[in-house]
C-alpha cells in the first residue's frame, strides 16, 4: 500500500506562532540532507555517502527524479529571466541550495544591475554560495544563514542592507516549502504582507498529484530522516490567494510558462510551479 500524507488543515483565523523546523545546527555529514540530495540529483560533487545511498534508492523508486531536479533548475532560470525582463531588479532566493549555474544574479543582470540575497538554513551551503555566487558592482549580492520559518526575513538587517524597501522584490521559494511541516498559510501570508506592491512570489512544490512513484520517493526520504511534505495543487495555489497569477497560473515545472502539460511533463516534473504578483496593499 502506498503511504500518503494528510492534507494541511484549514488555517486558523488567528494563526499561532510558527515553529522553526529548519534547523540551524551544524551540518551532520553522516546523515542525508535535502541540499546535498538535490546536489547529487543534479550531478554535483557536494554530497556524501549517506546522500548518495538515499539518492540511489530514490532513483529506484522514481527513475525521473534527476530529470525533475534539472527541470527545477531550468524553471528557475525561466522565472528569473521572465521577471528581470519585466523590470525586476531585486531578488530574494530562499533555500538557494548548493551553487549550480546559472545563478540568479547572472540571469537577472543581463537586463541591468541587480540586488540579490541568497538565503539557506544550511551553513555549508551559505559558505559555498558566498564563495561562488557573488556579483560584481554595480550589482550587489548577500548570503544569509537563516531559518525562513523562524520569522520575517525582510526585517533581517543583512537583507535590509541590500534591498531598497520602496522597490518590488521577487521572492523565489523553490523546492524549500516541502521541508516545512504543517500549515504554510501563516508563514507565507506574513511574507506577502511585508512585501511592497508590485512584488512577485514564485513557488515550486513537490506533489503527489502526478504519480504514485512521487509519493513513494517522498516517503523514502522521510523514512531516511529527510521529511518531505507533499502538497496538492489546491494547497499550493492557495498560498498565492489575493495575488494576480501570471502566465496561465499553476503548471508542472516542466511547462512554465503556460504550456498545457502532458502526462510525460507531469512525470518528469513531480512539482507544481506558480508565479503571482502583488497588485495592491490589500492583496495580502
Amino acid at each position: 500500500m502506498i503511504p500518503t500524507y494528510p492534507p494541511n488543515p484549514t488555517p486558523p483565523s488567528q494563526p499561532p506562532p510558527m515553529p522553526s523546523p529548519l534547523s540551524l545546527a551544524p551540518a551532520d555529514f553522516s546523515q542525508p540532507a535535502a541540499s546535498r540530495i538535490h546536489d547529487r540529483l543534479l550531478g554535483g560533487k557536494e554530497n556524501y555517502p549517506a546522500d548518495r545511498t538515499l539518492v540511489a534508492r530514490i532513483l529506484q523508486l522514481n527513475r525521473l527524479a534527476s530529470s525533475a531536479a534539472h527541470a527545477h533548475l531550468r524553471h528557475r532560470e525561466q522565472v528569473v529571466d521572465y521577471l528581470a525582463e519585466r523590470g525586476f531588479r531585486q531578488f530574494l532566493e530562499i533555500g538557494c541550495g548548493y551553487p549550480h549555474q546559472p545563478y540568479v544574479h547572472e540571469i537577472a543582470q543581463e537586463y541591468g544591475p541587480v540586488r540579490v540575497v541568497y538565503v539557506d538554513h544550511d551553513e555549508v551551503v551559505v559558505a559555498h554560495a558566498a564563495a561562488l555566487m557573488t556579483a560584481k558592482a554595480p550589482s550587489r549580492t548577500a548570503h544569509v544563514h537563516a531559518d525562513f520559518a523562524a520569522g520575517n526575513l525582510l526585517a533581517d538587517a543583512r537583507v535590509r542592507r541590500v534591498f531598497d524597501p520602496r522597490e518590488p522584490i521577487a521572492v523565489l521559494l523553490h523546492q524549500v516549502l516541502h521541508l516545512i511541516p504543517g500549515p504554510l498559510f501563516p508563514l507565507i501570508d506574513n511574507l506577502k504582507r511585508a512585501l511592497p506592491v508590485g512584488s512577485a512570489l514564485s513557488i515550486t512544490h513537490p506533489t503527489g498529484d502526478f504519480h504514485p512513484r512521487h509519493v513513494r520517493a517522498a516517503w523514502e526520504c522521510t523514512q531516511a530522516g529527510v521529511p518531505v511534505h507533499l502538497r496538492s495543487g489546491g494547497e499550493v495555489r492557495n498560498l498565492t490567494r489575493g495575488w494576480e497569477l501570471v502566465e496561465g497560473g499553476m503548471v508542472p515545472t516542466t511547462c512554465w510558462p503556460g504550456r498545457s502539460p502532458t502526462k510525460q511533463d507531469r512525470l518528469a516534473s513531480a512539482a507544481h510551479a506558480i508565479v503571482a504578483i502583488k497588485t495592491s496593499e490589500d492583496a495580502a
